[in-house]
């Protein structure tokens, strides 16, 4: 493509988005079956067929204007979700968009709702493209330590850092599932601080949803089992934390889930011993543990009563300790109990015991 091309093409991209708020904001052009749609999807389609670095030279100088218009106009954020969507524009996509939006996180405070939104919608659509295109992952790494040192300070400074929150858990999620190697090599270096910032940032927390998902970030880490084991005692705390919680739903299968698989992973004689060195902590653990042996239908008993079966006698070491336990009526069915131990014993999770 030539240079005369390229600007006539970036003058299509430059005008068209604004062109097409003529559908997006008339309902009657949507009124026989989505008008609208077609013509964004037609309009960003023809972007999609051009090469990496003209698509990089006649769309990326005009992001700002993209994102200008969809502070007037959402819809228009069909546009980048198209593009990014696309195998072959993703890649160039998703750098351009992503150098543009991390230059833009101021606008994540709370006191300008439309602009978090739209930015934030931008940001889990370029995260979603990571884990749709494994080579995404090459433009979002070099962003990585940027996007998470910027969330930690906006929470120091910001009235109401949900947001950031909520964003360090899209980057997360992400990344999560043991693919992405170097971009846990690039969260090595801020580890130690993001844990600590992380539970530092807990014990300050007033609102049981920023501690929950304060709580499943620093479960969620994106890095190897080997990278956390000296985090593992303040790691565990938090996680008594999680099991501990009166509101019982997904924060306890997380919880349950990560405890499982450190079990898995580093043998139950290595668990018992990082929780000897704190008679407390294991304490604590044991109890939080116990607290979810629950029948049916409370959905995570089952894995409690599978873990307290890996454990073997090892968990019963805890006993000695000095425990403070409320005296109540139980609820439960005794029949019901019984079936569930019985269901354990039978499938040999307590076999080591």
């Amino acid at each position: 493509m030539q240079a005369e091309e390229r600007q006539l093409v970036a003058r299509l991209f430059r005008w068209g988005v604004q062109c097409l708020s003529v559908f997006t904001r008339n309902p009657a052009a949507d009124a026989d079956g989505g008008e609208g749609k077609e013509a964004i999807d037609a309009f960003a389609g023809a972007f999609t067929v051009l090469e990496p670095y003209n698509l990089r030279t006649t769309v990326g100088p005009h992001i700002p204007a993209l994102y200008a218009a969809m502070l007037d106009d959402t819809g228009l954020l069909s546009v980048p979700q198209q593009l990014l969507a696309n195998s072959m524009a993703t890649l160039t996509m998703a750098d351009v968009l992503l150098t543009f939006l991390v230059a833009q996180m101021d606008d994540l405070k709370a006191q300008a709702l439309l602009r978090a939104s739209v930015l934030m919608r931008l940001f889990k659509l370029v995260l979603g493209s990571v884990s749709l295109f494994g080579p995404n992952e090459t433009v979002l790494r070099p962003h990585l330590q940027t996007i998470i040192l910027s969330c930690l300070r906006y929470t120091t400074r910001v009235n109401n850092p949900l947001n950031y929150y909520l964003l360090l858990r899209a980057l997360f999620r992400s990344i999560a599932g043991g693919k992405f190697d170097h971009s846990y090599k690039e969260i090595l270096p801020i580890l130690p601080l993001l844990l600590t910032e992380l539970s530092k940032l807990y014990s300050t927390a007033q609102d049981d949803l920023t501690r929950a998902i304060l709580i499943e970030l620093c479960l969620t880490v994106p890095v190897r089992l080997a990278s956390l084991l000296p985090h593992l005692p303040l790691m565990l705390r938090l996680m008594v934390r999680a099991l501990s919680a009166q509101q019982r739903g997904e924060l306890h299968g997380l919880a349950l889930r990560t405890l499982e698989f450190w079990v898995d992973n580093l043998m139950p004689d290595y668990c018992c011993a990082v929780l000897s060195q704190d008679p407390a902590l294991q304490t604590d653990i044991m109890a939080a543990l116990c607290s979810n042996l629950r029948p049916p239908p409370y959905p995570f008993g089952t894995i409690a009563l599978r873990l307290v079966g890996k454990l073997g006698g090892r968990n019963r070491h805890f006993l000695p300790e000095a425990m403070a336990l409320p005296m109540a009526p139980t609820p439960w069915n005794a029949d019901v109990c019984l079936q569930v131990i019985g269901l354990g014993l039978g499938q040999g999770w307590c076999s080591a015991m």
